[in-house]
């Protein structure tokens, strides 16, 4: 390019463009935010990276992502950017923060907290919430973004803002649906990247009620998908039916119709291999290779993590597959103690999660993590069925004596909750049929840390297994990103694109251990991942980290969808 100069020069790093190709070494030249040559480039620059030894890669792309409260507080949405993530979809799983009425914030903000436990307080103190439609929204957010956010619109918003408080208790109207469909076709042509729903029967509200989206008909369900298809852009993303053991049928007799009805991709919630259910994925990828089979485009995520989950009697979401436990976390602290001691809930809770044999859970694998009561320091590390064991009491004894005694401070973890075997999980993530994703990052702030998933791919299953190369990993979580959920130019290092970019040394890149940090707004602590190995990111060609740390620097766009 002769004496061209360039505003950034990532120079003598191996290349790794997103297309799965093996690594070359070249020259990244950026000006105006766009990348103006991938070579060896002999002009100038105002400012040049040395990434000699190091890899370079289009920017990863997280497609499931609850970080829509925290990028008004942390517009790099950290740690996500530190571990090379450049752009995230936000708004899954039916629930996002617009539109919302103006008096309706309490009610969005409730919604938001039940399904992905992000504090109440800190999101009815600490966001503006001025906005009404998504219009306003996307001007709240515009100029103050240090990654790029491609924002869904969620069932559940748009529920509530057409409903109220009807929302959670029946089927809308013709004419409230009608009233949702131009909410929903406003909320697109203003820069929502798509709609997002959910059935899960995980997801409920205050008192154990369903979400808004869970009451909604199918009718509605499709009406409202119809507007995709007649504004002919948007992803549809939908959070895996009511149940995992049934996502199979749910994908041929639901989702399957639905993306041929409406010819527009749908992301349908995640595939991962269950302990309880340790083949139900073969079912699911032969249900995808069906509808694939017919044309339609229909993709689900894996996700990398064999993953733990961490709870306390407080706050077990995860829980809510059974009855009684789903009650009882919907009442006070008080009346919650008083509960758990009750023969009564004992029983009920004794039958649905430890005596039913379709539905118990491994209670070998449920360990007292940390508790707060000195005297009960010695649990630590003791499975439930250890202790019940021990003490001669039933499982469910064991498990809310300890919490009794610790006034709900203990924190357990499960262990394996998914995807303890590696093979089908390098299936699952090497499918034409998945993206990688499913993170969560945002959300569940202290049950799991879904921030690094992309770090894991990285060292975990490129450099410890080998089940993924380095080329195929790095596509997998860019260009494959981009092409199935509709990102237009990037997820590739080419002329032309938009220059996010990652540079990092692939022997060192790793997922550690999460650990407790206090950090967010009015409510305190949250579960955060250390990121190595990541050494520069850049965002619309401009440095964001720098040396594995971020610069203050908000090139952040918000992504519109290609049609």
């Amino acid at each position: 390019m002769g004496s061209t100069r360039v505003d950034l020069l990532v120079r003598g790093g191996t290349v790794y463009d997103g297309s799965g190709a093996d690594g070359f070494v070249a020259d990244v030249a950026v000006r105006d935010g766009r990348i103006v040559s991938v070579g060896e480039f002999g002009g100038n620059a105002r400012r040049v990276i040395d990434a000699d030894g190091l890899a370079v890669a289009p920017g990863f792309i997280d497609p499931h992502t609850h970080l829509d409260p925290q990028l008004f507080w942390d517009p790099y949405g950290l740690p996500i950017v530190l571990h090379g993530v450049t752009t995230v979809m936000t708004g899954n799983c039916g629930v996002s923060l617009a539109p919302c009425a103006s008096d309706s914030s309490d009610a969005v903000a409730r919604i938001f907290y039940q399904v992905e436990e992000v504090p109440i307080e800190t999101l009815t103190e600490s966001l503006p919430w001025s906005w009404v439609d998504f219009e306003q929204y996307v001007a709240a957010l515009r100029g103050r973004l240090g990654i790029n956010c491609a924002p869904l619109v969620g069932h559940c918003a748009i529920r509530q803002y057409v409903m109220g408080p009807d929302c959670m208790t029946r089927e809308a109207t013709e004419a409230e649906i009608e009233q949702m469909r131009e909410v929903l076709r406003a909320s697109l042509r203003a820069g929502a990247f798509g709609f997002s729903t959910s059935q899960s029967k995980f997801h409920v509200a205050d008192g154990g009620r369903p979400i808004p989206s869970r009451v909604a008909s199918g009718h509605e369900v499709e009406r409202l998908c119809d507007v995709l298809a007649e504004e002919g852009r948007g992803l549809i993303q939908a959070d895996g039916g009511i149940e995992y053991a049934k996502r199979d049928e749910w994908l041929m007799q639901v989702i399957g119709p639905l993306a041929e009805r409406t010819g527009r991709t749908v992301v349908a919630g995640t595939v991962f291999v269950s302990p309880y259910l340790p083949n139900k994925w073969r079912d699911i990828l032969a249900a995808l290779e069906v509808l694939h089979g017919k044309g339609l485009p229909v993709y689900l995520q894996a996700n990398p993590v064999h993953m733990d989950v961490f709870f306390t009697l407080d706050n077990a979401v995860h829980f809510n597959e059974f009855p009684t436990w789903l009650r009882t976390s919907q009442l006070s602290f008080e009346e919650r103690m008083q509960a758990y001691a009750s023969p009564e809930i004992r029983a009920a809770m004794q039958a649905e999660a430890v005596d039913d044999p379709s539905e118990a859970r491994l209670w070998n694998d449920i360990k007292v993590y940390k508790v707060g009561n000195p005297s009960l320091r010695g649990l630590e590390g003791q499975s439930i069925e250890a202790i019940a064991r021990s003490r001669g009491v039933r499982v469910i004894d064991a498990i809310l004596d300890v919490g009794l005694a610790d006034d709900l401070n203990t924190q357990f973890v499960e262990l394996g909750v998914m995807n303890g075997d590696q093979s089908a999980v390098a299936e699952l993530l090497t499918s034409d049929m998945t993206i990688v994703g499913a993170s969560d990052a945002g959300a569940h702030v202290k049950s799991f840390c879904g921030f690094g998933d992309t770090s894991l791919l990285l060292g975990k299953w490129v450099r410890e297994t080998g089940e993924l190369t380095l080329p195929q990993a790095i596509r997998r979580l860019t260009s494959d990103q981009a092409r199935v959920l509709g990102i237009p130019d990037r997820g590739t290092l080419g002329t032309g694109y938009a220059a996010d970019i990652v540079v990092f040394d692939p022997t060192t890149v790793a997922w550690h251990t999460p650990r407790l940090v206090q950090d967010i707004p009015a409510a305190g602590e949250r579960l955060w991942r250390d990121a190595t190995g990541v050494q520069h990111v850049v965002v619309n060609g401009t440095l964001v980290v720098e040396d594995g740390q971020v610069t203050g620097k908000l090139p952040g766009h918000l992504v519109a969808a290609s049609t």
